[in-house]
């Protein structure tokens, strides 16, 4: 467990990055250090085990690389749990990038919502693909419709044309 940084008593909150026991406590030495009675800035916890991050791994989001693989460990874990997909799956899934805009970075399991709504974790056969987030981000904002999908692409085609007039 960590300790809050202003009054060192045991935070209870479940964030790994909590660094106050209460909102008061941050309240108090945000205003501390306004008044400029605390200059030290406290480091980062690490995303993993919470610990402090300090010395020359300072600014990253684990303190260790034992941390670093746990926690890349526990995401290849949950997307097991949950899409049925294993690491050396994923891996094979994702060797084109992302199956709209090709990007290689941030990738994530694209899956049909509607086939196994209410579930914490899908059947596996609705697995679409592999995209990156931001194509993921559009498609459930469309709300998985490709009639609005065309619609968005014909409105995007649409004022291409008038902007170029301008």
């Amino acid at each position: 467990m960590r300790a809050c940084r202003l009054c060192a008593r045991k935070i209870e909150r479940q964030s790994p990055r909590a660094i106050y026991c209460s909102v008061a406590c941050c309240a108090k030495w945000h205003a501390l250090k306004r008044a400029g009675k605390v200059s030290h800035h406290a480091p980062d916890p690490c995303l993993t085990c919470g610990q402090d991050i300090e010395g020359r791994l300072a600014g990253s989001k684990f303190c260790s690389v034992k941390c670093k693989n746990a926690h890349h460990n526990a995401k290849q874990f949950s997307r097991a749990h949950r899409y049925g997909v294993t690491a050396s799956q994923f891996a094979s899934m994702t060797e084109g990038g992302c199956a709209i805009c090709g990007a290689v970075d941030q990738l994530v399991v694209d899956h049909d919502h509607d086939c196994c709504s209410g579930l914490r974790r899908t059947c596996g056969k609705c697995i679409r693909g592999v995209l990156c987030r931001n194509c993921n981000a559009a498609l459930g904002l469309l709300s998985d419709s490709p009639d609005r999908l065309l619609a968005a692409a014909a409105y995007l085609m649409s004022t291409r044309d008038v902007l170029q007039e301008v």
